[in-house]
Formats: structure tokens, C-alpha cells, sequence
């Protein structure tokens, strides 16, 4: 599958792009299209070292990785999404796109949600063509991206096309350690991305690193 990453340069798409460039076709994107080619270089590398001598991995601006893609995820801050969708839009077709996006900021050292669904915000800056998931709330970013590093975490899907979440529940089985989870619709995701600053606020006043979310059954 041809996998674009909006905004791939940071942890969270430096993440996605190692843990599935084993097994598909990265598409990383910049708004600076060499900033984009140096990051899937350094993701070649790092894979390389891990004797995994395939993997295909390449850099474009934001707009190309887009054209070049199956499924899209935006691995963005929400104070940027709406400027870049909006100048980005018309470069999409009929791509799945996933948010991981959280409309959260930090205030005297702690996390907060801003009263705002993100994936409501982004739906409306799509085109109606475009079937939108939201998933991967509680995947720490920074464990994401080491591959010295086990996942053992669940993520919780929310989308009104069930195709579109099959699709993304493949994925999320491709990387090792993540368990999908039905959320509901994509009015549910609200609830989903209250859980990153949750998980944050949570690891800085109980020294946690990289805390998750897993949830048992109890039978």
C-alpha cells in the first residue's frame, strides 16, 4: 500500500514510516521537499541497520505525497491543520486519510483539550470524496519511532465507513504490539482524543515514560 505522511519529518511520522516501511511504500511529506528527502533517508538508514534491506521509503513535498498515496495521515498539530488542508485539498482524490490529530495545548506545565473535536474540524476541510478515520490517540509517539522499543497498546478506530476502517485495522495489525479497537463513529473520536493528554499529563506527574492504553477483558 502507498502510505503518505503530511508533516512526516516529526516523531509521530518518523514513527509510522519505520514501523510500515517494512511492508509498504512510504510517501514522506514536507512542505520542503529536500526537508522531506534528508528525513527518508535517515528512515532508510535506520531500518537498514536493522537488516531489513527493502523497504521503500522517499521524500516529497506534502502535495506529492498526497497524488502518491492510497491512504494519507496526518501527522500534524492542530494549530496548523486547518491552514495546510486548506492549501492541500485539492490534491486529494479518494485517499483514506487518518488523524491522530489532538486539539490540545499546554498551559503552566500541564496538558488541556481545547473544546473542539480535531476530526469534525478536519472533515469539513476535506473533500466529500474522502473517507476520514481517526485512530492512534494513545500510541506514544516517541516509542513509535524506536524500533528498540516494544508496543504492547490498543487503538481505538472511529470513522462512519466501515471500508475505510478495515482498512486502516490492517494497518494498525501491520505494526507489532497494537491491537485495534472498534470506537464507533466518527463522533466518538472526541472522546478518543482526549486520551494523548490524558497520557501525558499522566507520565509528567507520575514519572511514566511512554505510558498506553490497554484494555482487558476480565471473563
Amino acid at each position: 500500500m502507498d502510505i503518505g505522511l503530511i508533516g512526516g519529518t516529526g516523531d509521530i511520522g518518523k514513527g509510522f514510516a519505520i514501523r510500515w516501511g517494512k511492508n509498504h511504500r512510504i510517501n514522506v511529506g514536507s512542505r520542503e521537499e529536500e526537508r522531506a528527502k534528508r528525513a527518508a533517508k535517515r528512515y532508510r538508514e535506520k531500518l537498514e541497520k536493522k537488516d531489513f534491506s527493502y523497504c521503500d521509503i522517499e521524500g516529497y513535498k506534502n502535495s506529492e505525497a498526497i497524488r502518491e498515496s492510497d491512504v494519507v495521515i496526518l501527522s500534524l498539530p492542530f494549530e496548523v491543520i486547518t491552514d495546510t488542508l486548506d492549501s492541500l485539498k485539492k490534491h486529494f482524490s479518494d485517499q483514506i486519510v487518518i488523524s491522530p490529530v489532538v486539539p490540545m495545548y499546554k498551559s503552566e506545565g500541564v496538558f488541556e483539550c481545547r473544546p473542539k473535536c480535531a476530526a469534525k474540524v478536519i472533515r469539513n476541510y476535506l473533500p466529500n470524496s474522502i473517507d476520514l478515520v481517526s485512530a492512534f490517540h494513545s500510541v506514544p509517539a516517541g516509542k513509535l519511532a524506536d524500533l528498540n522499543k516494544s508496543l504492547n497498546c490498543d487503538v481505538v478506530v472511529c470513522g462512519d465507513n466501515e471500508n475505510a476502517k478495515e482498512v486502516v485495522f490492517e494497518l494498525i495489525q501491520d505494526i507489532n504490539g497494537l491491537r485495534p479497537l472498534e470506537g464507533g463513529s466518527l463522533e466518538v473520536s472526541t472522546l478518543c482524543e482526549s486520551l494523548t493528554p490524558l497520557l501525558l499529563n499522566i507520565a509528567i506527574r507520575n514519572d511514566i515514560e511512554d505510558p498506553s492504553i490497554k484494555f482487558m477483558d476480565n471473563k
